[in-house]
């Protein structure tokens, strides 16, 4: 299993965010840095991929206006690809 660590002391903006995603899935810079081209990535997942975000309150402040559509997509690809698994603490909308 790969896992992607969303650790908010860390990811400082949203670049950052999207490079914690990519490099775990070795893209290779293929893709957009977008939720919906990462929902595209995800959604294609073949092996199982954990994502576990941690300092929420920090990362959710680095991801701005796009925290509430990002928590959707992590509980939208949850229930649609069984080799995705979301974490976060605290999780809140």
């Amino acid at each position: 299993m790969k896992i992607i660590l969303l650790d908010g002391d860390k990811i400082k903006n949203i670049s950052d965010f999207y490079n914690a995603f990519y490099t775990v899935l070795d893209t290779d810079g293929r893709c957009g840095k977008s939720l919906d081209a990462l929902h595209d990535i995800l959604t294609d997942v073949q092996n199982e991929v954990g994502i576990i975000a941690v300092n929420t309150d920090k990362l959710y402040e680095a991801l701005g206006k796009k925290r509430n559509s990002f928590l959707r997509l992590m509980t939208d690809l949850s229930g649609k690809n069984r080799n995705i698994h979301f974490t976060a603490s605290p999780f809140y909308m």
